[in-house]
């Protein structure tokens, strides 16, 4: 979210072409610790059978962003990119909250022993509920 705020602050530079190339130099950084942290989460989202595609798929995204990027510009090329990455990012926070979400629901579960909701210790997965 932090990344958000960053854009929405730059946006009022566009009129001082300076800082529009300060606020890009910045998020330099910050995209290549966003998209070294991505690629291993879909690595470990993937698991070992779908680590192959995952392995693929990262830098295949990132490099349509790269090449679509600069479509974004269309008539405010000073203002627009920073409104779509907005837009793009609180999507993205969506999908993120939305599977931490799934991943901790299914962690409580096997940690609570539910029965109905996870296999506890001992049980198979397939095994109908006592």
């Amino acid at each position: 979210m932090r990344r958000c705020g960053a854009s929405l602050l730059f946006l009022d530079g566009a009129p001082a072409l300076w800082l529009l190339f300060a606020a890009r130099f910045l998020q330099g950084p910050a995209c290549g610790a966003v998209f070294s942290v991505g690629s291993a989460w879909l690595q470990d989202l993937a698991g070992p059978d779908g680590a192959p595609r995952a392995a693929r798929a990262a830098p295949v995204a990132q490099t349509a962003g790269f090449c679509l990027g600069p479509l974004t510009s269309g008539p405010l090329p000073l203002v627009l990119p920073y409104l779509v990455h907005v837009a793009l990012l609180v999507v993205a926070v969506a999908a993120v909250l939305a599977a931490a979400a799934a991943v901790t629901a299914g962690w409580l579960a096997v940690r609570s022993g539910d029965p109905d909701r996870a296999p506890g210790p001992g049980r198979s997965p397939d095994a109908p509920p006592s």
